[in-house]
Order: C-alpha cells, then sequence, then structure tokens
C-alpha cells in the first residue's frame, strides 16, 4: 500500500506542475487527473454588452 500512496503522491505533484494524467486500463483511457482551476468569480457588469437572440 505504501508504493500505491508514494505512486499517486508523484502522480498529484505532476498534475500541481500542470500536466495531464490519463488513466489506462487494458489500453482504453478511464480517467483523467488534471490541474484545478478555480473558476473566475463573476462580477457585476461582466454581462455587458451581451446580446441574445430574439429568436429563441
Amino acid at each position: 500500500m505504501t508504493q500505491v500512496s508514494a505512486a499517486f503522491a508523484g502522480l498529484v505533484a505532476r498534475a500541481e506542475r500542470g500536466e495531464e494524467i490519463v488513466v489506462m486500463r487494458d489500453g482504453r483511457p478511464v480517467a483523467r487527473l488534471v490541474p484545478h482551476h478555480e473558476p473566475k468569480s463573476l462580477v457585476f457588469g461582466d454581462l455587458a454588452g451581451l446580446h441574445i437572440s430574439d429568436d429563441l
């Protein structure tokens, strides 16, 4: 179990540096480990000038 923890910690460290890790099973991708990015918060006025079509 210690080896698994060390391997996972290494993968997390690589993701923290910006790398995308694809986990494969039987030659097929089954999961991705990617860096987390906080979503940009919406600030009043961000949607200024947005036009919504009236033909919806």
